[in-house]
């Protein structure tokens, strides 16, 4: 089966990939689970996501990646709220750490992107 990296199907990767963690976490509350198999699955939800935010840079289009930048944010504040959580254990703290610099990098690279094609684009352009 050939992978197809259309930009659909890499949101979608990447979709499926945070719905992974998000139910493993669930699992992980409710008193189950393996804290190596959270970071494992968080690892691959990193990796599609940053994919997906390569894919993103590449193409053209601002308002194609409105949708991502919207799950970029939401993954941020996410986190955000994750760590301000009571009773986190250390390696649970470092990896959602690790994650919010990741989201935060991907964020700066997309800022960047949109800064470098406002300055390419001739005047009177939009």
């Amino acid at each position: 089966m050939s992978l197809d990296h259309t930009e659909a199907h890499l949101a979608a990767e990447a979709r499926y990939a945070g719905n992974r963690v998000a139910l493993y976490r669930q699992r992980m509350y409710a008193g189950g689970g393996d804290l190596r198999r959270l970071a494992e699955l968080e690892r691959v939800a990193s990796g599609a996501a940053e994919r997906l935010a390569r894919h993103c840079a590449m193409t053209d289009g601002s308002a194609e990646d409105a949708g991502p930048r919207t799950n970029l944010a939401a993954a941020l504040a996410d986190v955000g709220e994750r760590l301000s959580a009571p009773g986190l254990g250390r390696d649970e703290r470092m990896a959602l750490l690790q994650r919010q610099a990741e989201l935060g990098d991907l964020r700066d690279a997309i800022a960047l992107r949109d800064r470098r094609r406002a300055i390419a684009r001739p005047p009177g352009r939009s």
